[in-house]
C-alpha cells in the first residue's frame, strides 16, 4: 500500500499580515482537516506566522533561511526583525522521507528547488508579478527548474493566464475564500472611509491628505488599516461605507474583494487582479496613477450618498452577492479539496511510475 504524502508549505518569517501566506495556510490546514498530512515549513526554529490558524505541525529547516536570502546581511536583518516572533514551543526539525512534497509559493520557488534538491514540488502562483520575477531568473540560471514542479496551482484569473502563458502547461485554479461570518454584508454603515497603505503609500498618503482638505469631507472619519489584528480589520471594513483601493501589482488583490464582501463601496485600483471583480458594476474602479480623478470621485459618492443613495445601495448590494458567490468559503473549499485529490494522485502515480522504471532496470 503506497505512503500517504507529506505536504511541507513553505513559508517565510513575516512580521505582517501578508495575504499570500495566509491562503497558503488556510489551504494548509483546509487539506489538514479532511486527513491529508500537512506541515507549515519555517526557516527559523520556534516561529509561528502569527496572524493565520494554523493547527498542524510546525517544522523547522535548518537550511532554508540559507536558501531563501542567499545574502547574509539580509539574513540577518531579517531575524533581528523576526526575533520577538521566534517565542513559541520548539518546532520539529525537518527529516526528509520520499513521501515529501514540497508546496512552494512563487516568488522563492527557483531558490527553493536548487536548495531542496530532487523532490515533489506544487507551485502555488498567486501573484502574477512576483511568479515573473522569479521565472526570468529561472530562466536567465541556465538550469531552470520550473520543469521539475509536478502541479501548479493559481488563485486568480490573472495568475492563471500568466503561468500557463509561461511554463507551457496545465494549470489549476482555486477559488479564494473571500466572504465569510466574519466579513458579510451589513447593510447599516457609518459615513466614513476606510484604506490600507501598504500599498502605494506615498500615493495613499496624498490622496488622502487631499481628501481631508475638500469642504464637503472634513467631517468624514477617514481610517487607516494598518499594524491591527484580522478582527479588528474586518470590524473597521464593516462599518465603513467606503474603502479606497490602493492595489498595486496584484495577483488577486484581497483587500477589495473583502470590503465589497462587507457592503463597502470600493473606489480605486484594480492592481491588474482585481479586475475579475472589481468592474463598474461592483464598485468605482480608477485609471492607475489618476489621483485627480480619485479624490473628485471620492467627493460625488459622497455627496450622491448624501442625496439619494439607492444606486449606491445596489452596487453595494450586486458586489457582497458576487463575492459570497463566487469567492465563499464553502465554494472555495469544494474547489481546493477536488483539484488537491487531483494533484495527490497524479504525485502518487508519478511515483509508481519512477519505482517501477527503477525496478525493471
Amino acid at each position: 500500500m503506497t505512503e500517504p504524502l507529506r505536504y511541507y508549505f513553505v513559508l517565510p518569517g513575516l512580521d505582517r499580515i501578508v495575504g499570500g501566506n495566509n491562503v497558503l495556510l488556510w489551504l494548509a490546514e483546509t487539506l489538514r482537516v479532511e486527513g491529508y498530512t500537512t506541515a507549515a515549513l519555517y526557516p527559523y526554529d520556534r516561529y509561528r506566522y502569527p496572524f493565520e490558524e494554523y493547527r498542524g505541525e510546525t517544522v523547522y529547516h535548518p537550511g532554508l533561511n540559507r536558501m531563501m536570502n542567499p545574502n547574509l546581511r539580509q539574513r540577518v536583518w531579517l531575524w533581528h526583525k523576526l526575533r520577538k516572533f521566534c517565542n513559541g514551543p520548539p518546532s520539529s526539525v525537518f527529516n526528509a522521507t520520499p513521501n515529501d512534497v514540497f508546496v512552494l509559493p512563487e516568488f522563492i520557488y527557483p531558490l527553493c528547488m536548487r536548495g531542496l534538491g530532487t523532490a515533489n514540488y506544487v507551485l502555488v502562483a498567486q501573484d502574477v508579478f512576483g511568479f515573473t520575477r522569479a521565472f526570468v531568473k529561472d530562466i536567465e540560471s541556465g538550469t531552470p527548474r520550473y520543469p521539475s514542479l509536478n502541479a501548479i496551482l493559481t488563485t486568480s484569473a490573472a495568475s492563471n493566464e500568466a503561468t500557463s502563458m509561461f511554463l507551457e502547461r496545465h494549470c489549476h485554479r482555486l477559488q479564494l475564500p473571500v466572504a465569510s461570518e466574519k466579513l458579510r454584508y451589513k447593510a447599516e454603515k457609518k459615513l466614513q472611509i476606510a484604506y490600507m497603505p501598504r500599498k502605494r503609500k506615498e500615493e495613499a498618503g496624498l490622496v488622502v491628505a487631499a481628501l481631508r482638505t475638500r469642504f464637503g469631507l472634513k467631517d468624514i472619519p477617514i481610517i487607516s488599516i494598518q499594524g491591527v489584528s484580522n478582527d479588528e480589520r474586518n470590524r473597521i471594513m464593516s462599518e465603513s461605507l467606503i474603502f479606497l483601493s490602493f492595489s498595486e501589482q496584484e495577483g488577486f488583490g484581497l483587500p477589495p474583494a473583502e470590503a465589497m464582501a462587507t457592503g463597502c463601496i470600493v473606489i480605486g485600483y484594480t492592481g491588474v487582479g482585481g479586475n475579475e471583480y472589481f468592474s463598474t458594476e461592483t464598485g468605482f474602479p480608477i485609471e492607475d496613477n489618476d489621483i485627480l480623478t480619485f479624490v473628485q470621485t471620492v467627493e460625488q459618492v459622497v455627496s450622491q450618498f448624501r442625496t439619494s443613495p439607492q444606486s449606491l445601495t445596489r452596487i453595494r448590494r450586486h458586489a457582497a452577492n458576487k463575492i459570497a458567490k463566487e469567492y465563499g468559503e464553502a465554494n472555495a473549499r469544494s474547489i481546493a479539496l477536488a483539484v488537491w485529490k487531483q494533484i495527490d494522485e497524479e504525485i502518487k502515480s508519478c511515483r509508481t511510475a519512477r519505482a517501477s522504471t527503477v525496478f525493471e532496470s
